[in-house]
């Protein structure tokens, strides 16, 4: 039984020497490689393509101010008293949602008379007209008939429209800006009539400029536009040109107007915004595949190999043409540009090209 005893005592105390030595290496492995910067292979794989020269238009940036695309004041056509208020500002609202309900009664009672008076004179009109088919009435009679018709529709069609206009309805969708009515409030129509709201499509948003001369014969309806905000640094919206001025002013600037893609309605109107546009005036550039860039645009890198090692230069950006972007400072033309695998890299890893 002591044999037993002292022999499981022994295995006790190998098996814990051996679990503190594997504990030790697993520590010190660890420990070199925090110090080394982490597991690395011995070589890494990537593909590069070299920075040439290449002819790219110039931009041009300009300032401006974001406006609604429609941007509507809902005046009243009709006079009366409020029952019902169906919004608030801020709210959004479609196109044809009733907004408010004024007093009808006498209203819809008029039109409803104005129905039935035209439903007995059309009977009469379609029965004179048999009957001058038949010779049966004179021209004079008929011709009667017709008049008391068409004051019938016009009486009609007038008492209808005022009984609508009761109905105050969104001319347009967008956000209400400013609300100026409440239930009891009395309306005035025409020719001085109520202000009740004002309503803003934001959807798209529409940027007036001014441009030069020499850019004013260059940009076209349609060319496409760079749009940036101070508001959202990071993020770029996407313009097209709606319209260029044939007309300047004093200063030799020409009006031309942007229309921007708002989606999300993230941007206001009213907000101050850059415009960038290619100016159509060429010049020679330092161009590199954009997937080469590792970071943001507005803090750029790329990495390069030089003598087998891959070697991180920070670089400074201009132009985009698609699937390329313009490089300003940081590298050479002829440098081998990593386009694939550099995520992986370090500045000073191994590195091997591959096609």
């Amino acid at each position: 039984m002591k044999i037993l005893k002292s022999k499981t005592g022994l295995l006790a105390i190998v098996l814990l020497l051996i679990a503190v030595l594997i504990a030790l290496l697993f520590y010190n492995r660890t420990k070199t490689e925090e110090e080394s910067g982490g597991w690395r292979a011995d070589k890494y794989y990537v593909s590069v393509n070299k920075a040439v020269l290449k002819n790219v238009s110039e931009e041009v940036t300009l300032t401006g101010t974001t406006n609604a695309f429609s941007d509507v004041n809902l005046i009243s056509e009709t006079t009366g008293r409020v029952t019902s208020v169906f919004f608030n500002t801020g709210d959004y609202v479609s196109k044809g949602k009733l907004l408010a309900q004024v007093d009808d009664e006498l209203r819809l009672a008029a039109y409803e008379n104005a129905k039935a008076i035209y439903e007995k004179v059309k009977k009469d009109f379609d029965r004179a007209q048999n009957l001058l088919a038949a010779n049966s009435v004179t021209e004079s009679q008929f011709e009667s008939a017709k008049t008391a018709l068409t004051q019938a529709e016009t009486n009609l069609i007038v008492t209808r429209r005022q009984y609508q206009d009761t109905k105050i309805t969104a001319p347009v969708s967008g956000f209400v800006t400013l609300k100026n009515i409440d239930v009891g409030y009395t309306l005035q129509g025409p020719p001085a009539p109520s202000f009740i709201a004002n309503i803003a499509d934001i959807s798209r948003l529409k940027i007036k400029v001014l441009v030069s001369e020499k850019l004013a014969v260059t940009i076209k309806k349609g060319d496409k536009a760079k749009i940036e905000t101070d508001v959202f640094p990071e993020k770029q919206f996407n313009g097209t040109v709606l319209s260029v001025s044939v007309k300047g002013d004093e200063a030799h600037t020409y009006p031309a107007e942007l229309l921007i893609q708002n989606d999300n309605n993230l941007m206001k109107a009213g907000m101050f915004a850059r415009v960038t546009l290619k100016s159509g005036i060429m010049k020679e550039s330092l161009i590199i595949p954009r997937k080469a860039l590792l970071e943001s645009k507005k803090n750029s890198g790329v990495f390069i190999v030089q003598e087998g090692k891959a070697r991180f230069r920070k670089i400074v950006t201009g132009i985009e043409t698609g699937t390329e972007i313009e490089v300003l400072s940081g590298i050479n033309k002829g440098d081998l540009v990593v386009t694939s695998g550099q995520s992986l890299l370090k500045d000073g890893f191994a590195v091997e090209i591959v096609e």
